[in-house]
């Protein structure tokens, strides 16, 4: 992707929900996963990382 995009970092989160957990009427409803990635700039400099995963994640961040 960062190949592709000519980006120098590139940061993914995937959130999915198990459908066998709330298909079949099991009481865990809500059973999720959240996979997180990063790769370029963003693993280099811990404080973007920070910034751009709380932006993804809908975390309130300190911009400036």
């Amino acid at each position: 992707m960062m190949e592709h995009l000519g980006a120098r970092g590139v940061a993914v989160v995937l959130d999915g929900r198990h459908m066998c957990m709330s298909g079949r009427g099991a009481r865990q409803e809500s059973a999720s996963m959240r996979t997180t990635a990063v790769r370029g700039e963003f693993v280099e400099d811990r404080a973007l990382r920070s910034e751009a995963l709380g932006l993804l994640l809908g975390e309130n961040t300190r911009l400036g």
